[in-house]
């Protein structure tokens, strides 16, 4: 167990009787997780992770003796037209006990208020310590004021995390749609630079190097915009730079996505991509192992760069048993996408 509180966001479930609305109560529960993430005194599973228990019946403490956690926080989700209704409840994971459970009825545009109210009722539950100087907004972050430019956000996650062609596409559709109606949408900016990405990594849209400068545009745009919540662009410029060998900048950034968001996985794999093509592959492992922590039912998305690292430093020994799947590149592992080392 980590040595301060932790805690697993399970999928919140759609409520809603309509499918297409799955994108919705996934990015309800991103948002928890992400914001979560953000806080120092609290430990918090990754995505992928906790995303393997969706649609299945799961004893939660089962669910906490799997992921390693104390605390399982789990809810619906429930939209129709302008309105919302979030169901939440904390469970303790060793006895099954329900520490607070309540429900929201809400216009769809107090969404960000909502998740808020959240937060604060998991913080003031677990007793955590919040620095004097730490506020709430750069907890919860300044987002959008627009219901229709979060909408076509969340639907462009819900496409990129397909990292399909077809998908790809779509996802820049959405964030562009959510950026025409709100221009200063940090995080629309940011999904939009990493979709360019997406795509012009794995060549969907060529291989022009002007898509890679457009993308780390983007990312750099969504700092400036809102750099105390821009953890994920930060994160993002540490995946891209190395493609400009720019591996101290890339280090930098994503130390900066840690300081902001202390349990984003994200991050700790892509500061060890950095740390290997720098030259610094025990370090590199060692971020590889609080990835795994983080994300402990996905390690083969992780294995590979403890692989690439192992040989490296001439510990051939160490990499054989490391799973072959391991070291093939992964395209489809869940929202934020991964990928081995040994490409380019």
């Amino acid at each position: 167990m980590p040595d301060k509180p932790s805690i697993a966001v399970l999928p919140f479930t759609n409520m809603s009787g309509d499918r297409d609305q799955e994108y919705f109560s996934d990015g309800i529960t991103d948002d928890l997780i992400t914001s979560l993430s953000r806080l120092p005194d609290l430990f918090v599973i990754a995505r992928t992770s906790s995303f393997t228990y969706k649609g299945k019946a799961a004893k939660v403490q089962d669910i906490g003796h799997e992921l390693g956690v104390a605390y399982v926080l789990e809810g619906s989700v429930r939209k129709s037209g302008d309105s919302v209704r979030i169901t939440a409840q904390l469970v303790d994971a060793a006895t099954g006990d329900h520490l607070w459970a309540e429900h929201y009825d809400r216009p769809l545009k107090d969404i960000f208020s909502l998740q808020d109210e959240i937060v604060r009722k998991i913080v003031t539950t677990l007793k955590l310590q919040l620095p004097a100087l730490l506020q709430w907004r750069f907890v919860i972050g300044q987002h959008t004021d627009s219901p229709e430019a979060y909408d076509d956000y969340l639907r462009g996650g819900a496409y990129v995390a397909t990292f399909s062609a077809e998908g790809v596409l779509k996802a820049k559709q959405m964030y562009e749609k959510a950026i025409e109606l709100d221009p200063k949408y940090a995080d629309a900016y940011s999904w939009l630079g990493y979709a360019y990405f997406w795509g012009w990594y794995s060549q969907y849209s060529g291989d022009n190097p002007e898509i890679l400068d457009r993308a780390i545009g983007l990312e750099q745009k969504a700092i400036a915009l809102d750099e105390a919540h821009a953890y994920g662009a930060h994160a993002f410029l540490c995946r891209l730079y190395p493609f400009k060998r720019q591996y101290d900048q890339a280090i930098t950034e994503c130390q900066r996505a840690l300081e902001i968001a202390p349990s984003y996985v994200l991050a700790y794999f892509w500061l060890a991509e950095a740390s290997v093509r720098s030259g610094k592959p025990k370090e590199a492992i060692g971020f590889v192992e609080k990835a795994e922590r983080l994300d402990p039912r996905n390690r083969v998305a992780w294995e590979g760069g403890r692989g690439v690292a192992c040989v490296i430093m001439g510990r051939y020994a160490d990499t054989i048993p490391i799973p072959c799947c391991a070291l093939q590149p992964l395209s489809r592992t869940g929202r934020g996408g991964r990928a081995s080392f040994a490409r380019r």
